[in-house]
């Protein structure tokens, strides 16, 4: 069953993400697979939730099918890095254990927010650079704009200082009445 395709469920006032929704649900239903640890945020060591894969293999061919129409293992684990999941360990026995500093029930993975990747970080860069340079642009265009109204006002005032010159000037010449 592919449970992407039912309504998101409302966690507070925002929906979940699919991705996280089958990750919980998989967590709770395949636990001899893949489970969940609980952390504990209330002692004064405080330990972030564990989930904690027994075997990979058999989550590729049995468990990751079900709930994401893929077995690729990478994808899953790209996914988990995506929602800030970081391997803390791998044991001698194939477990592989993830773990974000955000979630200590089961509950609270329903509430992480995707990070943005590097990709998405340069698209917003680009984006606010392009927003400066239009602005810049504009204010430019808005100095050009003065200072081409002050070069006139200063070349029409040098005309009519000219001219009141050129009157003076005359006026010096002419013999007093």
């Amino acid at each position: 069953m592919n449970f992407a395709a039912l309504p998101l469920p409302i966690v507070g006032e925002e929906k979940t993400i699919p991705f996280l929704r089958n990750l919980t649900e998989m967590l709770e239903k395949n636990s001899r697979l893949i489970s969940f640890i609980p952390g504990d945020k209330f002692s004064s060591q405080i330990t972030p939730g564990k989930i904690v894969i027994h075997d990979r293999k058999l989550v590729e061919d049995e468990v990751l099918p079900i709930y994401f129409n893929h077995k690729s293992f990478a994808s899953l684990r790209r996914q988990l890095s995506y929602f800030s999941f970081v391997r803390v360990g791998k044991s001698s026995r194939g477990k592989v254990i993830y773990a974000n500093d955000a979630v200590f029930e089961i509950a609270d993975i329903l509430k992480l927010k995707r990070r943005s990747t590097s990709s998405e970080k340069k698209a917003q860069d680009q984006h606010h650079q392009q927003k400066e340079h239009y602005h810049q642009d504009k204010k430019n265009q808005h100095l050009m704009a003065t200072s081409s109204d002050v070069v006139s006002a200063v070349n029409s005032g040098m005309l009519n200082a000219a001219k009141a010159n050129d009157k003076l000037e005359s006026m010096k010449n002419c013999p007093p009445p």
